[in-house]
């Protein structure tokens, strides 16, 4: 757990790998009776494009009771264990979408994932919308990897979850 830190590491290399939790408490945000989310994008600021074209993928996770103080490698809470640690059993449901770096991304490009379909379960399920990033495919032998804007810089800088609503 590295809450507090300046960015997010996503990476995969032969001996490693770091993943991130994304969540969002979509209770608080409900739409007005007779509306629907039509489309709903996450997107990341890159702190640094990181290196060896990653594909970052979003997993949806049905792991709803995770704190962002008590996670780690091992606990979802600091008390409980994930089904298997890294969040990588099964807690990590369908694979959402993925972005594939190599394109000409660079420090401070906004990333973006369609999470439409997620997000629209979450609200119909009156829950927490959460989600689990990670870097697609096996190691190569060099460190693939992406870092992220964390939420505690400036507010230009977060992660957005952007909803698109129609009645």
């Amino acid at each position: 757990n590295y809450n507090g830190e300046a960015d997010l590491l996503v990476a995969l290399d032969t001996s490693s790998t770091s993943t991130v939790l994304i969540g969002c408490d979509l209770v608080s945000h409900l739409l007005p009776d007779g509306y629907a989310v039509e489309t709903a994008e996450l997107s990341m600021k890159l702190s640094d494009a990181g290196a060896n074209s990653p594909v970052i993928g979003i997993w949806d996770s049905s792991q709803h009771n995770w704190t962002e103080d008590g996670a780690t490698w091992t606990t979802y809470d600091g008390t409980n264990s994930w089904g298997t640690a890294g969040a990588s059993g099964v807690e990590r449901g369908s694979l959402v979408d993925t972005v594939a770096f190599g394109n000409g991304e660079s420090t401070d490009d906004r990333i973006a994932w369609n999470v439409t379909q997620s997000v629209q379960s979450a609200m119909r399920e009156n829950r927490s919308v959460d989600f689990i990033m990670d870097v697609t495919g096996s190691a190569t032998g060099q460190t693939k990897y992406a870092m992220f804007y964390a939420n505690n810089q400036a507010a230009a800088d977060r992660a957005e979850l952007t909803l698109v609503y129609m009645p």
